[in-house]
């Protein structure tokens, strides 16, 4: 579709060209670094306002193309290790609140304290991403789960105890549906609530874009991995913070952050 010239899209652009701008000052070791776009979504649905979707990406993927354990860790800014601050379960949390309910669970909804919390994770971004419950697991996310398996122990990681990596044979389906659906019952008004993954992300996008811009404010170089910004080590509270207001802000409740 054309790029129309109004004040809202003159307004998403400005909000790219300061981040990018700031961002071109700052050194980086670690990664390329060739600018941020910010990609929208569904742009031919009736209700598309610019507000469907939205992240933030990388041009030509870069450095959120790198592998999350041997690789993106050695990123350094302006000279400084880096970390990622992570917004915990945040499409999850960003269903509850636009639903009017309370997220379940003390800061990790995933923990049930019954079967391990990759597959109720799973579970729960099959769902949201579907805008459905699912009515078994699918034979991509069984592939997706054997390839993270085998990553791990080729890293020299140990699994969780007692996975083969089989998705069905570590975490069973139906068990794992009755679990999720008991501890998470608002997953049951997923399909239906007229909110899909494309508006989660466009919330979460406002929240990082958001922080972003009060950080620079604050001389903080910060890059966006989608629910989460890499950060100097030495400005990792300062992000949470400001992450966790943010999210108030935009999201209307509170998040839980995870620095990784």
């Amino acid at each position: 579709m054309s790029v129309p010239n109004t004040p809202k899209v003159a307004k998403l652009a400005q909000e790219v060209h300061q981040i990018n701008g700031f961002l071109r000052q700052q050194t980086f070791e670690g990664m390329a670094f060739d600018g941020l776009f910010r990609g929208f979504n569904q742009g031919d649905y009736p209700d598309f306002d610019w507000n469907k979707g939205g992240r933030l990406y990388a041009v030509g993927d870069g450095y959120q193309g790198l592998d999350k354990v041997e690789k993106r860790p050695l990123i350094r800014f302006n000279g400084h290790e880096t970390v990622e601050v992570d917004i915990r379960a945040s499409h999850l949390t960003i269903f509850h609140a636009l639903m009017g309910a309370p997220l379940p669970g003390n800061g990790d909804p995933y923990d049930t304290g019954e079967i391990g919390r990759d597959g109720i994770k799973l579970f729960c971004a099959i769902t949201l991403g579907a805008g459905k419950l699912p009515s078994r697991w699918s034979s991509t996310a069984g592939k997706d789960y054997r390839k993270a398996y085998d990553k791990q122990i080729a890293r020299g990681k140990q699994p969780a105890p007692g996975t083969t990596g089989r998705l069905a044979q570590d975490y069973p389906f139906k068990t794992v549906r009755d679990i999720a659906l008991r501890h998470i019952p608002l997953l049951k008004s997923v399909e239906g609530s007229g909110h899909t993954w494309a508006d989660f992300q466009f919330l979460e996008s406002q929240v990082l874009i958001q922080a972003m811009k009060s950080l620079i404010e604050e001389g903080v170089t910060t890059l966006p991995l989608h629910d989460s910004l890499i950060c100097p080590r030495i400005y990792s509270e300062n992000v949470s913070e400001c992450l966790v207001r943010c999210f108030e802000d935009i999201v209307g409740v509170k998040c839980y952050i995870k620095i990784k």
